[in-house]
């Protein structure tokens, strides 16, 4: 994967949903990572599709229509379906301000003007924005999230 040569490819992949972060997913990846940790942690059956103690009766249970029902419920419900994936979106910006100094290698100390002292400027702001609010948005959706859950 290439970085984007520039503001208007990211636009385009920003319009593609690369940077779409589905926290319905994400939602549902954590109730089934829970489920797991108690379905592990209670006593059942083999016979009830739990695994033996040799684990020889391993069933697992295929993905159907309910799990697709489970999806659109939960999105209904949910304050914030989708976030930015700031992680991609900052690997990606640093990746293009990286390969604009490299194109311009001199720029950097010339000044204004010259592609290489705005790639770094691009690069020290987006570092700046992402520390103090990229990092911490997805932190406020999944709060926001959870006292709407629990206040009603």
């Amino acid at each position: 994967d290439q970085p984007p040569y520039n503001f208007l490819v990211l636009k385009k992949r920003f319009a593609a949903g690369r940077y779409d972060l589905d926290m319905v997913a994400l939602e549902l990846e954590r109730r089934s990572t829970i489920k797991n940790m108690l379905g592990a942690t209670s006593t059942r059956s083999p016979s009830s599709g739990a695994e033996a103690e040799d684990g020889s009766s391993v069933t697992s249970s295929p993905k159907n229509s309910d799990e697709v029902d489970d999806y659109s419920e939960l999105a209904k419900t949910m304050i914030h379906p989708l976030a930015v994936d700031w992680d991609t979106l900052k690997a990606d910006v640093s990746a293009m301000c990286d390969a604009a100094m490299l194109r311009d290698p001199d720029g950097a100390s010339l000044g204004t003007g010259h592609l290489g002292f705005t790639a770094k400027k691009v690069k020290e702001l987006l570092e700046e924005m992402y520390k103090t609010y990229g990092a911490k948005r997805r932190l406020e959706v999944e709060e926001s999230e959870t006292r709407d859950k629990y206040q009603k």
